[in-house]
Parts: structure tokens; sequence; C-alpha cells
């Protein structure tokens, strides 16, 4: 088998996915250990045995409904480059909506982050603004682990420190921004969601009964873990910014709901009131 007649095969194999073609590119590339240029002009260029039985086995996890990230063990968010296991979502370009607009309001001082999952917020918010220092939290300690390989691997590890433990328990003093991207999905929905989506950790998806637990949570401790001032940012779900906005009326002000690129509400932020 050639490049050629292998990219034929993954394509007809992922038929059933988004991108087949995609994804038998990044397969190929993964096997071959080349970008994706050289693996398109080197079409002739035999698979040994090894390189064959790989890109095979990685084509039927792909078509049996897991992940392309969880699959190649990595991912890209920010411009940077984390591992990702089943124990955490894989980051989302919906995501850096979040950590831009926190990038854009925080120009420096402590930030506490509540779920870090891969750590992909607090790492790229400490990766680009060296004048920001995290902690960030998580119940598992599965996540806590590949969070800190992420901070070391991008090189942040002094600036984002990682924590095993439920929401604010342990925090001690007081932060000049919080931020979350909780679970946010409604429980009813969760088992309606695609296959490749249930292949993630439910208790990073599942937000209860009308997808806001955490932010209500949140929200009602926040303050007394902020300087007067201070921002909370979220991410949310397309149809919760009005909701979720009104969660924070009473403590926060200059309250905004900024959109996505593809024009969805993304993300609620505000202020503490002194």
């Amino acid at each position: 088998m050639v490049i050629r007649e292998a990219l034929k095969y993954g394509i007809e194999q992922l038929g059933g996915v988004q991108t087949p073609v995609l994804d038998t590119q990044l397969f190929m590339c993964h096997v071959m250990k080349m970008d994706k240029l050289k693996l398109l002009i080197s079409g002739d260029m035999p698979l040994n045995s090894r390189e064959k039985e790989a890109f095979i086995k990685l084509v039927m996890r792909r078509a049996e409904g897991e992940p392309v990230a969880y699959i190649l063990g990595e991912c890209e968010f920010m411009s940077l480059d984390f591992y990702v296991t089943k124990a955490v979502l894989i980051p989302r370009p919906d995501t850096e909506t979040l950590v831009e607009a926190v990038l854009e309001r925080f120009p420096k001082g402590k930030l506490l982050e509540i779920g870090s999952g891969s750590g992909c917020i607090p790492i790229s918010i400490a990766h680009y603004n060296k004048n920001i220092s995290c902690m960030s939290m998580d119940i598992s300690a599965d996540a806590t682990a590949v969070a800190i390989g992420n901070a070391q691997r991008n090189g942040v590890a002094d600036r984002a420190q990682f924590i095993t433990a439920s929401v604010f328990d342990g925090i001690d003093g007081i932060y000049d921004c919080i931020v979350s991207n909780p679970p946010y999905i409604e429980s009813d929905v969760v088992p309606t969601l695609q296959t490749e989506v249930l292949k993630e950790p439910v208790l990073a998806l599942d937000g209860g009964d009308d997808g806001l637990d955490f932010y209500r949570y949140i929200i009602s401790n926040a303050p007394s873990h902020l300087t007067k001032g201070g921002l909370l940012a979220f991410e949310i779900g397309y149809n919760q910014g009005q909701r979720v906005s009104d969660l924070m009326k009473d403590d926060f002000e200059r309250i905004e709901i900024l959109k996505d690129l593809a024009g969805l509400d993304r993300v609620v932020l505000g202020y503490a009131k002194g």
C-alpha cells in the first residue's frame, strides 16, 4: 500500500464522520511523521508493515466514533499544543473567545480558574501575558495531571499551577479575576449528544436540570474571592447569555454578553461591585 492508496482507504472507511479527508490526512501525517504538504506530494511512497498496521488501527478507532484528539493524544488551542486524554474535555475553538476576552480586559494580576480540564484556558492566558499568574482547580486528579503536563509543555509551569479540589475548596486569598468554562449542558440533553462527544467525561458536560447549576454556585461564592472591581468571566451555551447575566446582577456590574465567530452568545463577564 502506498500513501495515495492509504488515503483513499481511510476516506472510504470514514465516510460517516464529518471530516473524513482531514481526519485521514492527520492520521497519515502522524504515522508517516511528515507534514501535510510532504504527505500530499509523496503519493507513491510505500508504507512499511508497521506504518500500515498503525494507520489502519487509527482509522478504525475513528470509525467507531472516537474523537481525533483522543486518538492522537493532542490538539491545538490558541496556536499552542496540548496533551489530551479521556480524562479531559477536548479544547474547542469556541473557548478561544473566552480566553481572548480575558486577555483584552485583564492586563495583570492573579487569576483563578475553576475547572482545569486540559489547562488550556490558564495556560494560554499565562503564555500570552507574562504579567498574569494563574491558579486552577479541578475535581479530577487525572485532569490535574494532564494540565500540569501541559503547563510544562508550554513553558508556563511557574505561572500556571493546578490543584485537585472541588469548586473553591482550599482557596485562600483574593484574586483579581475568576474564569470558568463550567459544565453547562442540561442533564436530559447530555444523552442525546453526538457519539464522539459522549466519549468525553460526562462530569465536564452535565450542568444540571437547566444547565446553570455551576453558574449559580460560582456566582454566589465568587465575590468573597474577588477584589473590588475584579473580573468574573464565563463560557456559556448559546442560549444561556441572558439567564447567566441575570444571575450576576446582584453582585456584578458592567455585565457583557459576547458572541463567538459564529455569531452565537459564548461569553458572559462582569466586574465585582464594591
